[in-house]
């Protein structure tokens, strides 16, 4: 009878051990951590938009008269390089609006220069060719708006590459409210945590 008992008991045992757990609360999963931008800064943007710049200039003016290649390359770096901030704050299309208007600032002090240089043949008790006077007016004044235009959105771009960045983190800013447990006097008890960046 003894040896029933105990077959019995054996065979028992593991159907209770597996039911066991059912018995218990189950327990929520956790909800998945917020994904937080990783935070701009605010010196660095404006760094590497004085650096763009005057690693720009720096290439430009080392090559005037030297490889023409250098020269595209340092005149590429001078239109980028002021937007360099923005790109780092993931300003993108402001650093692409930027960059095409210095190139078309560029464009405009390059025609006031060719047209200031523009020979002629109506220029007063002259037989030969000569630059005249209106075609150097206007040249002149191509140059000027061309070299302000490019000066104004460089500078701008400068000036805003902190704000940039901090545009970019307040855009960013995550809040996220989920239960959660703490340990008490008592033992556990629920909680409310707020995960997020500020």
């Amino acid at each position: 009878m003894r040896v029933f008992a105990v077959a019995a008991l054996l065979l028992i045992a593991p159907a209770i051990a597996t039911a066991q757990p059912s018995l218990t609360r189950p327990t929520p999963p956790l909800p998945e951590p917020a994904t937080v931008a990783p935070v701009k800064n605010e010196g660095h943007a404006l760094a590497l938009a004085i650096g763009g710049t005057l690693v720009g200039v720096g290439i430009t003016v080392a090559a005037v008269r030297g490889d023409a290649v250098v020269l595209l390359v340092g005149v590429g770096v001078s239109v980028i390089g002021p937007s360099a901030g923005h790109l780092y704050a993931g300003a993108n299309q402001h650093a692409f609006a930027t960059s095409v208007g210095r190139i078309g600032a560029a464009a405009v002090f390059i025609k006031g220069v060719l047209q200031r240089d523009k020979v002629g043949y109506d220029c007063e008790f002259a037989n030969e060719p000569c630059v005249e006077p209106d075609n150097k007016r206007q040249g002149t004044r191509l140059m000027w708006i061309g070299g302000i235009l490019y000066a104004g959105i460089t500078i701008y771009d400068i000036v805003d590459a902190r704000y940039a960045a901090r545009r970019t983190n307040a855009r960013h800013r995550v809040v996220m409210v989920a239960p959660s447990v703490i340990s008490g006097a008592h033992g556990p008890a629920p909680a409310v945590s707020f995960v997020g960046s500020f």
